[in-house]
């Protein structure tokens, strides 16, 4: 993390394989920026953030200004895309990618934006005072697609077209339903008083230069993205203010009030949880607690009562009695492998509170322990069929299908690992499958010295 009163210039590359965060109350000038398996955050409190070059995000990219925001081209791996101009304008001189993640763009003045692909996540971008250029907007992908939404108190050109199926569309989100694409074009305005009508094939004022994909509404004022706006705050909130890793004794909040669920405290020992928690750990339990959209979902009731704070490390622990996967097969050798009937929820004591859910710990009935010695209480990572390694062991083309589960596999790696370690908690790997485990461990064996990689032959929990 850099971060200056003044102004940040970043000449050259920036690589990283965890968060990269520039910061500045003036100017922020980057170039291209890689961040293999974390968030990439870019925050002016006063002025501007230039991104001149490419921005490679394994994770998050939030970018944040008081005036303007410029960027070249954006690809996000695994998160969302967030551009934020409070006061000023959005350009980008570049396509923006993601892989299921939403976008969302926002200015007062206007937003000027290449090709915008979110392969199933949701686009959102919003102008208040000035209008909106882009080229093709297309978020089908993810068996769905996601909804469109462009809204600007001056015009809407959308004058990107993509040859689908033999046909051109300017936007195309692969869903024929009602609703799913909404352009709300000078949205201050009556539409009795509107000055253009919103044309399709004819971008030069007001509208796309190809078609829209299925049915679509002109004149709406209302995000179709219900909760989208409040998770985007949490994380930028999270990137840009979660650098205080002290515990807290004397909250700010109200004595009396759990800044966690926002309802007075209920006993001592919630209290007394809380207190021992990191301001960014707070954070950090919020989001798994309330965000809707996440998989890896926890409840307060969960962390109130299982949950517990290790003083050697700060770190914090929750055992669950339950998988979050919800695939019968892999928690079933999760069980066999650890003795554990749920998942393991570690969260760090460092400025981003760096978490991972583990697929259990061990117990002294589990198969990893009986058969290979591994110690109560270390951490897992188990895994089902994962074929696909073997041809990556072997040099042979992986499908697309394929790579995305590989490029999953070691990002979950990297992060089981990271926490594993900031936490001094054994960690481990264990497949169901003997050659996998063999193309695993040549492959991995030399990136990630810290941990073992096992075969575990499959069973019945019942048999524990």
């Amino acid at each position: 993390m850099i971060s200056s009163s003044g102004n940040v210039k970043a000449q050259g590359t920036i690589s990283s394989v965890d968060n990269v965060t520039l910061g500045a109350a003036k100017n922020v000038f980057a170039q291209d920026i890689t961040s293999a398996y974390g968030t990439v955050a870019l925050v002016s409190s006063q002025n501007n953030v230039i991104a001149s070059g490419e921005i490679n995000s394994g994770s998050h990219v939030a970018i944040q200004a008081n005036q303007k925001v410029t960027t070249g081209k954006i690809s996000s791996e695994w998160g969302t895309v967030t551009l934020i101009a409070k006061q000023g304008t959005v350009t980008t001189q570049g396509d923006i990618t993601t892989n299921n993640g939403d976008v969302y763009i926002s200015s007062v003045g206007n937003v000027v934006s290449r090709n915008v692909i979110s392969n199933g996540g949701a686009i959102t971008i919003v102008s208040s005072s000035g209008g909106v250029r882009t080229g093709y907007l297309r978020s089908d992908g993810n068996l769905t697609g996601g909804k469109i939404y462009v809204q600007a108190d001056g015009l809407v050109r959308v004058t990107g077209s993509v040859s689908i199926n033999d046909a051109k569309y300017s936007i195309y989100t692969g869903v024929n339903q009602e609703g799913w694409v909404n352009i709300a074009y000078e949205s201050g305005t009556l539409k009795s008083n509107k000055s253009t009508n919103f044309s399709i094939g004819n971008s030069r004022t007001n509208g796309t230069a190809a078609d829209i994909y299925g049915s679509y509404i002109s004149e709406g004022d209302k995000s179709p993205i219900t909760d989208f706006g409040a998770i985007i705050l949490r994380l930028l909130y999270e990137i840009f203010e979660g650098n205080d890793n002290q515990p807290t004794k004397n909250p700010s909040h109200i004595a009396d009030t759990n800044p966690i669920t926002n309802k007075p405290y209920s006993n001592d020992k919630e209290r007394e949880l809380v207190e021992q928690l990191t301001e960014a750990q707070r954070r950090k339990l919020i989001t798994l607690i309330n965000d809707r959209n996440n998989s890896e979902r926890i409840t307060q009731q969960e962390v109130f009562t299982k949950g517990k704070v290790e003083t050697d490390d700060g770190c914090f622990n929750l055992e669950l009695d339950r998988h979050l996967g919800g695939y019968k097969p892999h928690d079933d050798f999760a069980e066999w492998v650890t003795g554990a009937k749920g998942d393991y929820l570690v969260i760090a004591n460092n400025s981003l509170a760096s978490y991972s859910f583990y697929d259990g710990e061990v117990k002294d009935k589990g198969k990893i322990h009986t058969q290979e010695s591994v110690p109560l209480k270390a951490l897992a990572e188990v895994k089902t069929s994962q074929l696909f390694l073997i041809k990556a062991a072997n040099g042979q083309q992986l499908s697309p299908r394929e790579q995305y589960n590989k490029k999953l596999l070691e990002r979950e790696l990297y992060y089981r690992d990271l926490v594993a370690k900031l936490c001094g908690r054994t960690f481990f790997l264990a497949f169901d499958n003997q050659n996998v485990a063999i193309a695993a461990e040549s492959l991995y064996a030399t990136k990630y010295p810290n941990f073992d990689i096992y075969y575990i032959k499959p069973g019945s929990p019942a048999d524990l």
